[in-house]
């Protein structure tokens, strides 16, 4: 029985190790909606698809991004899916309070 919960323990301990830091949307991201951090969530997952390249929760604080289509609940955020806002897009986005 003790070597069960060990073998049990040792494999718990060994999923963690090879997770994947992803960010997931905590909701819906419509399309060039720019996206706020508070829409995000950090997740471990085992694996992503081979064509996706996972952001990191450091690049949404060093820049802002639009969601380049439709994203929904709890997908993985992949930078093909999202794009930098340029000076021009923020500006376009600003009310008369922002200026």
């Amino acid at each position: 029985m003790l070597r069960l919960k060990c073998l049990f323990f040792v494999i718990i301990l060994s999923i963690n190790l090879y997770a994947i830091d992803v960010i997931v949307a905590n909701s819906k991201i419509n399309y060039k909606e720019i996206i706020s951090v508070k829409k995000l969530s950090s997740a471990n997952v085992l694996s992503v698809k081979k064509y996706c390249i996972p952001v990191t929760i450091n690049d949404f604080e060093q820049n802002k991004y639009f969601a380049k289509h439709y994203i929904r609940k709890g997908a993985v955020i992949c930078l093909k899916d999202i794009e930098t806002v340029s000076y021009t897009h923020l500006r376009a986005h600003e009310t008369r309070e922002d200026l």
